[in-house]
């Protein structure tokens, strides 16, 4: 919690604070919040359950931290599965909390397990990615996009969202090695 927990809290606390700061001296500022306005009081009293929609990823970091060491005892399978479905509910819609930092911590909650708990591997499988890789990702992932684009409905049908996001990241990734090399 010392190393990897209260740094995440201080920096999150902290530029929350400062950001309701700013546009309490400049409420004319434009804000994109949907949740509760950026100058309001409540913003920070609701930190804790609420994160401001511009950092909720800072708060995600540290919630995924903590659950995923409450729960590292869970065998790797039980926990990606888990996350899967948790992921998947919010991206096809089937859950929806109404806030913006909610519904991207639930979507996101695989992606960060999957880092976590199969690092080893990633790494592994990023040595020997090469631009053969990358083209067939970048075809599957614009396979699924156009697939979605069309059959706009299928985004609802569980974990084709997911899989379109795994392709996109692992494409990603791959790309990132190979302009790494440039």
């Amino acid at each position: 919690a010392h190393k990897r927990l209260l740094p995440l809290a201080y920096v999150y606390v902290f530029w929350s604070v400062l950001r309701f700061t700013l546009f309490a001296l400049f409420p004319a500022l434009p804000s994109r919040d949907t949740d509760i306005p950026p100058a309001d009081p409540l913003s920070l009293v609701m930190l804790p359950v609420l994160p401001a929609s511009l950092y909720w990823f800072l708060y995600a970091l540290g919630l995924f931290t903590l659950v995923l060491w409450l729960v590292r005892r869970v065998p790797r399978r039980i926990l990606i599965t888990g996350t899967a479905v948790i992921s998947t509910l919010f991206t096809s819609g089937m859950v929806n909390t109404h806030t913006i930092a909610w519904n991207r911590i639930g979507a996101l909650l695989f992606f960060f397990a999957v880092g976590v708990l199969f690092s080893r591997e990633i790494l592994a499988a990023m040595r020997t990615a090469g631009v053969r890789h990358l083209a067939i990702l970048a075809i599957a992932y614009i396979g699924i996009v156009l697939g979605l684009f069309v059959f706009r409905g299928a985004a609802r049908i569980p974990f084709v969202v997911l899989v379109g996001q795994c392709i996109g990241v692992a494409a990603l990734l791959v790309a990132s090695k190979l302009l790494a090399r440039l």
